[in-house]
């Protein structure tokens, strides 16, 4: 009975510990302005697709008592994935945002008279 236990209390204790680490990492976004309007804008597209079939998906809920077990059980995977991946998109800053200047393609343009010495 404990080795068919063993895997499912060791899961469940180091997944307490990747938990924690991911909500630290999210609030430190959620935290920084400039993390979740850069994610919002970068983003926009991703989340916008996301939201329309999250809410496609809701309106199902009211024929999930028409639905056999199985399909229950993989509308509520669905509803999990859609949640997670709005969670994600939202709070999930890369470590290195570089800005992009569009001033720095254009080299060499510059206006002779304002030229400085």
């Amino acid at each position: 009975m404990l080795a068919a236990v063993h895997p499912i209390t060791f899961s469940c204790y180091t997944s307490l510990f990747e938990f924690g680490a991911t909500s630290d990492y999210y609030m430190d976004t959620f935290s920084d302005f400039n993390k979740v309007s850069y994610n919002l804008i970068h983003k926009l597209g991703d989340i916008y697709d996301t939201v329309y079939y999250l809410n496609k998906h809701q309106q199902m809920y009211e024929s999930l008592g028409d639905m056999t077990e199985a399909e229950v059980v993989n509308w509520w995977f669905n509803l999990g994935i859609y949640y997670g991946t709005t969670v994600f998109l939202v709070f999930y800053t890369p470590d290195d945002i570089t800005p992009y200047d569009p001033l720095e393609e254009y080299t060499g343009l510059e206006n002779g008279d304002h030229l400085e010495d």
